[in-house]
């Protein structure tokens, strides 16, 4: 086995072609090497990075945001110093303008809708700066990064950062050196989050608040830059900023090992030759902040320098590597606004960590009143507390079909181990044995027999918490416990604690994330008592008061013209069980919503969206696209209305509908289109599972 001073040579040999042979290079790339060998490094990471993740850098985001507002006669008196401003890369003297041109909730909102969950592509790309950090580090991370590419690519990788462990904003962040010191998986987001306004650090109003000696940013910084690992900085443009003052004040009042940064060098775009005098310009005023600069010559060079680290990392710190692990789930992400169900997420909590009380919880309540989203979201805050977190969704069973074995095949193949099971429901509690699990199994309606019932009960009483999601309740004795998920209130009047109640306060954050990317007047009296009427129609389940949301942009109407066209529908669209299993109940109300989004869709995609009706839960946009002529374009004009949902786990390329929307979709498809879509879909996945009938001998 070769020594760490041979390794070290190794990838120095392997990355010698990649870095550029300006004087002191291979010493600091062999410095570096040697850093990670023995204490690591601690990754600190800029808007550089997330551009892989298309996401814009500081400058193109003020750009774009200036553009939204140009032509109202508040900016135009501010246009001239917001170009002074960009022209001396005075970032928070424009952003503070752009504050002061949309409003606080205005600039908010923007902030939330280019770097906020929702704006993350999906799949992840791969190849990418971001995706190496797992591999470099078991933590901490430090970024000035609003975004969640960093999350994202660390439960991509298995290495899920538990929520309690990212942490906003420097007064949160100074609780946590302890950890930090340890090298624990903490993500610091010096600078804040995108949903969240608190503690953010962008406008010149925000930076003066933060840093400075005495204030908690510069008082934070000071404290990390004297720890005994060294940073790196990735994607960093490392010009004057307050970030880089704090590490100038640091290097004359305190000593503290160098610092390095991974930087392309500077070109003189004309000829592509080496920009010299820049070159060496960046060079003192690097080396005065107590940064060693490693120049490389292409940005397609880098990943391949965190790969020849990342060799160096894990074979020098096999236990460290090992110890990151992290819970495991398929929930991904939270893309929409999630309100009014706080106590019932601590219900869950409660339940999911006691293993004195019942093992089996059962989430019971009408279709659309959001039991699936209550149930992924408190397992997103349960990550940390679990080996394992699996959502099986059981829509394409049926009660009149369903055993223990198809449910256990469900729950088999969601965790990816149905090929190695032959019995999955004699075989699967063995295998999970020693873990903590926790299964959600979604629309458990579905699959509801006395047999499945009685058969999960074992199950889980093997030690395995099932979360279940179902319109019936739990009937097994003393195996489950039921709670009932209600639709959110909705007032009676404008008057009366107007912004108080759950359904109003859904309807605004929806549409204020729309507001960002196409501003909508504020709420008179008038509007106000208009939501209510809307409100009132929507009868407060979650899925119709996001839908009329994230369609009112594109409505020409007012609200109360939309309050009048939503009253008048009458539309009958599907049977519904009540929570006794039994008689039909019909929603009316919810029709009305959902024609009324797809009325404002254009006749042409009006005729292709009802034909995804055809698929069971789940489809990729290829098969969207060759069963239904869906294109992907479709699919995320449609995400953004909230008519399409998409599956949030990294790397999973996946959209699907919600079940009443999928049902009444396919409600209104004509037979006609049905037959002929249903036939496609048949000849679709017999082609894609390569299904060969050998005729032969009997």
């Amino acid at each position: 086995m070769a020594t760490v001073d041979e390794l070290v040579r190794e990838q120095c040999e392997l990355v010698r072609d990649l870095v550029s042979s300006v004087p002191d290079n291979s010493g600091r790339i062999r410095a570096l090497l040697a850093s990670v060998a023995s204490k690591g490094i601690i990754p600190f990471i800029g808007a550089g990075v997330s551009v892989d993740y298309q996401f814009p850098g500081w400058g193109d985001f003020l750009r774009q945001s200036c553009d939204a507002i140009k032509a109202t006669d508040k900016w135009k008196s501010k246009s001239a110093e917001f170009e002074s401003a960009m022209s001396e890369w005075r970032y928070d003297d424009a952003a503070e303008l752009l504050l002061e041109g949309m409003g606080r909730l205005g600039f908010n909102n923007r902030v939330q809708a280019v770097f906020g969950s929702s704006a993350l592509p999906h799949p992840l790309p791969t190849g990418t700066v971001a995706e190496r950090l797992p591999r470099l580090t078991a933590g901490p991370i430090l970024t000035t990064n609003f975004d969640r590419v960093l999350e994202r690519v660390f439960e991509a990788s298995g290495r899920s950062i538990p929520s309690g462990n990212v942490v906003y904003g420097p007064d949160k962040a100074e609780t946590r050196l302890k950890q930090f010191d340890q090298g624990e998986l903490l993500l610091l987001k010096l600078h804040g989050d995108a949903e969240e306004a608190v503690g953010r650090v962008l406008t010149k109003g925000e930076y003066a608040a933060a840093y400075g000696l005495n204030q908690p940013l510069g008082r934070l910084l000071r404290r990390l830059l004297n720890r005994e690992r060294p940073l790196l900085f990735l994607g960093c443009s490392l010009e004057t900023d307050a970030t880089l003052a704090v590490l100038h004040e640091t290097v004359a009042d305190l000593d503290f090992p160098p610092h390095f940064a991974l930087l392309r060098l500077p070109y003189i775009e004309e000829t592509r030759e080496v920009d010299e005098a820049k070159h060496q310009e960046r060079e003192l005023f690097l080396v005065s902040h107590g940064i060693q600069a490693i120049w490389f010559r292409e940005f397609a060079d880098l990943p391949k320098i965190l790969d020849a680290l990342a060799v160096v990392w894990e074979a020098t710190h096999p236990f460290e590597s090992a110890a990151s692990q992290k819970p495991h789930s398929n929930l991904g992400e939270s893309e929409n606004a999630f309100v009014g169900r706080e106590v019932l997420v601590e219900i869950v909590r409660a339940w999911a960590q006691n293993s004195q009380t019942e093992w089996i919880l059962c989430l019971h309540g009408l279709g659309g009143v959001g039991k699936t989203r209550l149930a992924r979201e408190a397992g997103r805050t349960l990550r940390e507390k679990f080996d394992l977190i699996c959502l099986v969704n059981l829509e394409s069973l049926s009660p009149e079909t369903a055993k223990p074995l198809l449910l256990a095949s469900a729950m088999a193949q969601a965790l990816g181990l149905s090929e190695g099971l032959k019995e999955p429901d004699k075989e699967l509690a063995a295998l999970l044995a020693g873990q903590k699990v926790l299964f959600i199994l979604d629309n458990f309606e579905s699959a509801d027999t006395v047999a499945t019932q009685t058969w999960l009960k074992e199950f889980a009483q093997t030690g395995i918490k099932c979360l279940v999601t179902s319109r019936k309740r739990w009937t097994v004795r003393n195996s489950g416990r039921n709670v009932e998920v209600e639709r959110l209130e909705v007032p009676a009047s404008a008057a009366e604690d107007f912004d108080g109640f759950a359904s109003v306060q859904l309807f605004r954050v929806r549409l204020d994330k729309e507001v960002a990317l196409a501003p909508y007047p504020k709420l008179s009296v008038d509007d106000q008592e208009a939501l209510v009427r809307i409100l009132q129609v929507t009868e407060g389940f979650p899925l119709a008061v996001e839908i009329v949301a994230a369609n009112v942009l594109y409505w020409s109407g007012n609200l109360g013209e939309l309050a009048r066209e939503l009253g008048v529908k009458k539309l009958v669209y599907r049977k519904d069980l009540d929570e006794s299993g039994g008689g039909p109940e019909r929603h009316e109300s919810m029709g009305a919503c959902f024609q009324w989004s797809l009325d404002l869709l254009p006749k042409d995609e009006r005729e292709r969206f009802p034909k995804l009706g055809v698929f069971p839960y789940d489809f990729s946009p290829e098969a969207a696209q060759e069963i239904c002529g869906v294109s992907q374009t479709d699919l995320d004009r449609w995400w953004q209305r909230s008519l399409v949902q998409r599956n949030s786990t990294p790397n999973i390329n996946r959209r699907f509908l919600l079940s009443l929307l999928r049902e009444y979709s396919w409600d209104i498809c004509h037979s006609d289109i049905k037959e002929n879509i249903e036939y496609k879909s048949i000849e679709y996945f017999l082609k894609k599972s390569m299904i060969v009938v050998i005729m032969g001998d009997y």
